[in-house]
């Protein structure tokens, strides 16, 4: 094991100064993960995090996995990334069915994208040649880990495409911090109360809601719903206020749970 890959002191420093001040944002659902995500983003020197829950059943369905995000800074392309799970691509990821069945299997675990993908069959999968490229992603560690006996938690950080792969060190300390931060949700750690179905906001702002979700730019959707962009503008706004989120990119996820559109799955 190479210099690089060793876990120092400072680094365990680092991991349970995370986790403390995790704790403090506990009974902030939204905050906490949030914080959760953007340590492990600077822990392991990633340029995406994604902090995805769902309810333990007889499928997976990520596109309808609630998330808390950072790192999309490119305009467009938080949007392009969910659209493409939507369209049930997790199916021709290369390695889709071997992550959905180590999650069946309710063990935690830890993985990076060489362990469950060799080099070159990754780089000749549809999916690194659509939803990769397109996004700018391209290495990825995936955390699982039971998050009491109904929950899936799974934290996924990437890097973009050519970046060195996730290494030892890497793994061991987002594990680690997985594994202790489990152990405070429902205690210390509040879960995620989910709002008001889209079906229950106002008409305007639900038609609004949809164009978001479509992937429409505030002057797109007011030429669709015949407004001004100032109105467009105002009706995003109250979305924002709605949802107690503070940006489109934070508005996206939750758009997309709360949607009645039926979401594709894969069942095993």
């Amino acid at each position: 094991m190479g210099k690089h890959q060793q876990i120092r002191l400072s680094d365990m420093r680092a991991v349970y100064h995370l986790l403390c001040e995790t704790r403090e944002l506990g009974r902030n659902a939204a905050a906490w993960r949030k914080h959760a995500v953007m340590g492990l983003v600077a822990l392991t020197g990633a340029q995406t995090g994604l902090c995805m829950e769902q309810k333990i059943g007889g499928a997976i369905n990520i596109a309808n996995s609630w998330r808390a995000d950072i790192g999309w800074c490119k305009k467009g392309v938080l949007t392009s990334w969910f659209q493409h799970t939507r369209q049930n691509n997790l199916a021709r990821h290369p390695a889709g069915f071997r992550l959905a069945s180590r999650v069946l299997a309710g063990k935690p675990f830890v993985c990076v994208r060489p362990e469950i993908i060799p080099d070159r069959d990754w780089r000749i999968s549809e999916y690194f040649n659509t939803a990769a490229r397109s996004t700018g992603r391209g290495e990825f560690l995936i955390s699982y880990c039971p998050a009491g006996a109904h929950l899936h938690m799974a934290f996924c950080l990437s890097r973009t495409a050519g970046a060195k792969a996730f290494d030892r060190r890497d793994r061991t300390l987002v594990h680690l911090f997985h594994r202790e931060l489990v152990q405070l949700i429902n205690s210390e750690l509040s879960c995620i109360q989910r709002s008001a179905p889209l079906a229950k906001l106002p008409p305007r702002l639900r038609q609004t809601a949809m164009d978001i979700i479509a992937g429409k730019s505030e002057k797109e959707i007011a030429s669709h719903l015949r407004l001004s962009k100032h109105t467009v503008h105002h009706h995003i706004q109250r979305l924002h206020k709605h949802f107690n989120v503070s940006s489109r990119c934070e508005l996206l996820p939750v758009l997309l749970d709360q949607s009645a559109t039926p979401q594709p799955k894969i069942v095993l």
